[in-house]
């Protein structure tokens, strides 16, 4: 028997496996009548796809509003804010504005349970919660828990079982805090303190820097005026430094749709390198290429030249980094 791959993480496991053994979601389907929800795999289209941000989809979405894009669907759900709205297919309520029913998205929404999930608005401020799904949800790349919130904000990219979806929220949200984490991916390496002088001065400031540069040749090159960037707290946690910062509503997707990327690919080339050569930052001119042609389309290639350049320092320094950026 062929071992058997994980349709979300893509990672092996034994062939009779029921669950991935890395990132726990169902393998096979259920005998036929226990339970109303198929386990089923996300088609490779959905895998393959590089989808716009809510800027290049939505233009004005009101500030008491949310919007959801549902993969290969061009319009839009666009949804009031209340605080709490499940997320489910054939599951009956009271009140209909309280279900966001799946079931008219077809084959795909057979792997959505009756209560999949939930998106909770609170203090201006979305969050997402599994309601113990058959399929599970998954935001960005991490497997929520099932029971507990998460964080939820523009550009985020939600699923549903198998079902792909964008999350935009409204322009009274754009601005809000975003909490993060950095943590040594040399864990080995970390010292007794991992918030001491010297770590701060050598590797988080730097950091933070690189994520203001980012967003300074970001909205140089859509022609717009740059986020104001700030710290509102760090703190030492554990095992990580976790930073609460203002300003970075256009800089996550960037990170999480190229530069995170980027980095985990080229990983063993990026620890080789000695990056104070002219040619390794010359590695990442693709990269910036890439970048700069999605956000401004339009512009002839000689035009663009000058973000290119600009893109690359802010990019080295993230991705030679000796720490990796998560979302809290």
């Amino acid at each position: 028997m062929e071992a058997k791959f994980c349709p979300f993480c893509q990672r092996k496991n034994k062939p009779d496996a029921i669950r991935c053994a890395h990132c726990g979601v169902l393998l096979i389907a259920h005998r036929p009548g226990a339970f109303t929800t198929m386990s089923i795999a996300a088609p490779a289209t959905m895998q393959q796809r590089e989808d716009g941000d809510c800027l290049d989809r939505i233009g004005h979405l009101p500030a008491d509003s949310f919007a959801l894009f549902i993969l290969d669907f061009a319009e839009p759900l666009i949804l009031k804010n209340q605080p709490v709205l499940i997320i489910g297919r054939d599951y009956p309520a009271p009140d209909k504005n309280l279900v966001l029913d799946m079931s008219r998205y077809g084959d795909l929404a057979q792997g959505i349970s009756r209560q999949h999930a939930q998106i909770l608005y609170a203090n201006d401020a979305y969050f997402i919660e599994d309601l113990g799904s058959t399929n599970g949800t998954w935001l960005n790349r991490s497997r929520l828990t099932p029971g507990q919130s998460y964080p939820l904000r523009s550009d985020d990219q939600i699923w549903l079982g198998p079902l792909k979806l964008l999350f935009c929220a409204g322009l009274a949200n754009t601005s809000q805090q975003v909490t993060f984490s950095l943590r040594l991916v040399n864990s080995l390496a970390a010292p007794e303190r991992v918030l001491s002088p010297g770590v701060i001065l050598t590797g988080v400031a730097p950091y933070l820097r690189a994520l203001e540069q980012l967003e300074e040749v970001r909205a140089a090159c859509r022609q717009e005026t740059a986020e104001p960037m700030y710290v509102t707290s760090i703190e030492e946690k554990a095992a990580h430094i976790q930073v609460q910062m203002v300003g970075l509503f256009h800089v996550v997707p960037l990170l999480e749709k190229w530069v995170l990327r980027w980095r985990d690919e080229h990983l063993e080339m990026v620890n080789m390198a000695d990056t104070h050569e002219p040619e390794w930052q010359e590695q990442l001119r693709p990269l910036a290429t890439r970048i700069v042609e999605f956000l401004q389309p339009t512009l002839p290639a000689s035009d663009l030249a000058p973000f290119i350049d600009a893109f690359i320092l802010p990019l080295s320094r993230l991705v030679t980094s000796p720490f990796e950026f998560s979302l809290e």
